[in-house]
């Protein structure tokens, strides 16, 4: 074996056990996150957060962490937050606290009273005005789907955005 190869498989061992430790140290994972996104015509996101979580044992719930504070081309701006609402997926209501730093809105989903153990889902609802900019010639969508606050693994994450209007394919762009 060359030193590339060796240096290659010590990085995915490496990132491997990294991956194996957070589950380890967390005892739970993020088997699907799906995101459903609005853009209605005043410039307003209505999101469906669907969280699929596995708990290897018991626990009482998630925190899901929403930055709001941005910096872009030398300008702040701070995004405004409205929760709607949390269910599980039979549309049941999960108790919900929204608490707020500068930076971040950060939903403490569950009951502290009661623990919950395998499979849950987490469907949060909620408004975010101040995430569409124009910026030059062009109007702008800024949003991270899952944000990067978590410390354990997400196994898939799909989203879908909605259109206020039809657009042609050539006027959409992403990355």
């Amino acid at each position: 074996m060359t030193r590339a190869t060796l240096a290659t498989l010590a990085t995915l061992c490496a990132l491997t056990g990294r991956a194996a430790s957070l589950l380890a140290q967390a005892n739970w994972h993020i088997e699907d996150f799906h995101t459903d996104i609005a853009i209605q015509g005043d410039g307003r996101l209505d999101l469906t957060e669907t969280i699929t979580v596995e708990f290897q044992s018991f626990r009482h719930g998630i925190y899901r962490t929403i930055p709001i504070h941005y910096n872009v081309a030398f300008h702040q701006y701070t995004l405004r937050f409205k929760l709607l609402g949390v269910t599980d997926a039979s549309g049941a209501s999960r108790p919900a606290k929204v608490s707020r730093d500068g930076y971040s809105v950060r939903i403490r989903i569950g009951d502290p009273k009661r623990t919950v153990r395998g499979r849950q889902v987490y469907r949060i609802h909620y408004q975010i005005r101040r995430a569409i900019l124009q910026e030059l010639d062009r109007t702008v969508l800024r949003w991270n789907a899952t944000g990067n606050e978590w410390d354990v693994p997400i196994d898939s994450s799909t989203t879908t955005i909605a259109l206020p209007a039809a657009l042609p394919d050539s006027a959409v762009t992403f990355d």
